[in-house]
């Protein structure tokens, strides 16, 4: 303790508050993680990593309108950091903001480092909501990378289903 007492002093106090947020998150005392976050902030406003520990908490939940909101203001502060994209796609996703979600997303894709078969089938399902054709080919990109028959499966079965697309495709 006596570390992070001067790396708290250091950091204007705001490393207390994130730990202390950890802790009652760990206890699964949400309430206290999410207030001392937000005292967490008001020490040190640019620390990106309270914003995110924010979204998760936001995430978990289920208020996904605060839980972009947080990864928002993170991207605000570094719009360098691309895991933000893709997990603030995520959060759309399940608000169905289809527009939304696929612009995150597909900034993601374009200079995410690793990806996964996910990653395309979360766009692919985007693009069908939004009926563009253009699905087709993140299923098939994540067709190409899948690791599990599961997954091809959720693939195929995806393709199945919206076969109507690839008539507008062509």
């Amino acid at each position: 303790m006596f570390l992070g007492g001067h790396i708290a002093l250091a950091q204007g106090g705001q490393f207390v508050w994130y730990l202390h947020s950890i802790s009652s998150y760990l206890v699964e005392n949400i309430y206290d993680a999410v207030k001392y976050l937000n005292r967490a902030i008001e020490l040190n406003p640019t620390n990106i990593e309270n914003y995110k520990s924010l979204y998760f908490i936001n995430n978990i939940k289920n208020d996904h309108k605060e839980a972009i909101d947080n990864l928002t203001k993170a991207i605000i502060l570094n719009n360098q950091n691309i895991e933000l994209y893709k997990l603030r796609g995520q959060s759309y996703l399940k608000l169905k903001s289809w527009s939304d979600a696929s612009a995150d997303l597909i900034k993601f894709i374009n200079n995410g480092k690793i990806l996964i078969a996910d990653d395309y089938i979360n766009l692919a399902k985007c693009k069908i909501e939004l009926k563009d054709p253009i699905a087709f080919s993140y299923l098939n990109k994540a067709f190409e990378i899948a690791i599990s028959d599961q997954t091809k499966d959720e693939i195929n079965k995806l393709k199945t289903e919206n076969s109507n697309l690839i008539k507008l495709e062509n």
